[in-house]
Formats: C-alpha cells, sequence, structure tokens
C-alpha cells in the first residue's frame, strides 16, 4: 500500500485538524495501480502536478467536530485492490471557555 501523506509529512493512521482548515493528501501509486480516496463517506477528486508521480487531494474540514473516516484505495486493472483505513479527527476552532 503506498504512503499516506498530510500536508507533506506521512500520515500515521490518526490526525487532527481544526474546522475550516484546509489539508493536502497525497500518495504515490503503486506500479499499474490507480488510487481513490474517500473522507468521510464522500470520494474526493485527485489532481496532479507535472513531473510529480503523487496523487493528491484537497480536503476542507468541514464546520462540524467529529471523527471523519478516510479509506484509500488502490485498483489495479485486473480487478485487484488494497485499501488503507484511517480517521482524521476535526477538532473545534473555538472552544468554550466557560
Amino acid at each position: 500500500m503506498p504512503e499516506l501523506r498530510l500536508d507533506g509529512r506521512p500520515f500515521e493512521g490518526e490526525a487532527e485538524l481544526p474546522e475550516g482548515q484546509w489539508a493536502e493528501l497525497s500518495a504515490a501509486p503503486p506500479a499499474g495501480a490507480a488510487l481513490e480516496l474517500e473522507l468521510g463517506g464522500v470520494a474526493l477528486e485527485p489532481f496532479l502536478r507535472p513531473g510529480d508521480p503523487a496523487w493528491r487531494w484537497r480536503w476542507l474540514a468541514p464546520g462540524a467536530a467529529g471523527a471523519y473516516p478516510l479509506v484509500l484505495r488502490a485498483r489495479w486493472p485486473d480487478g485487484g485492490a488494497e485499501e488503507l483505513r484511517a480517521t482524521i479527527r476535526v477538532a473545534p476552532r473555538k472552544l468554550d471557555r466557560e
């Protein structure tokens, strides 16, 4: 399975972002595979940078705190597939101080 990166750093299976923050996830696909990324049950559209084999996805953390499941899937033309499952936690940007 490819290494998933969050904002350029290795993603360790769980991360926390504040509400409303943009994040960039990236992974280099295994030879011959295509990648798919779902976050919070929504398939994200990948983009590529010229000369860079990594697939990239941008995600805006929603304005609702909670845990959002992430699924990175590698699919091969012969029907084979591998999955990486993880979680991104969204923390409230402003905490009630009282």
